[in-house]
């Protein structure tokens, strides 16, 4: 148990430290933009969480952590939409949100080599697509 409280402790900081290079508030995003950034991020802990070899009941508690504690997602709505993401791992089931989570995927490693200015236009450009085609 001690080990999945740092787990998540590590992730709920890796997410901060990426919303804070980024310039992303939660609280400032509207709910497209918070769940388009929140898929992004879910794609980050997958990242680090294989290499860290999670299991996926650790990803699962990481990832709904994150959502009730950063992203102010109710605790059902939290599980509910981390059902989803699981879905859309599934290319074929929703291919925007499976690009997005595997844009998530290759961001932690700009995120660990300090590459911030890429990985801040690498979530703004995501943000703008999805924008433009809303």
């Amino acid at each position: 148990m001690e080990r999945n409280l740092a787990y998540y402790s590590e992730m709920k900081k890796v997410v901060n430290h990426f919303l804070e290079i980024c310039q992303l508030t939660p609280e400032n995003l509207d709910e497209q933009e918070k769940q388009v950034v929140s898929t992004f991020c879910f794609g980050m802990i997958n990242s680090y969480s294989l290499k860290e070899k999670k299991d996926a009941v650790q990803i699962q508690g990481a990832t709904i952590n994150i959502l009730i504690e950063v992203f102010s997602y109710s605790p059902s709505a939290s599980a509910e939409f981390f059902d989803f993401l699981i879905e859309c791992t599934d290319k074929s089931f929703h291919p925007t949100m499976n690009a997005i989570i595997h844009r998530g995927i290759q961001a932690y490693h700009q995120y660990k080599e300090n590459r911030d200015q890429e990985l801040k236009e690498n979530i703004h450009n995501i943000i703008d697509i999805i924008k433009s085609g809303s």
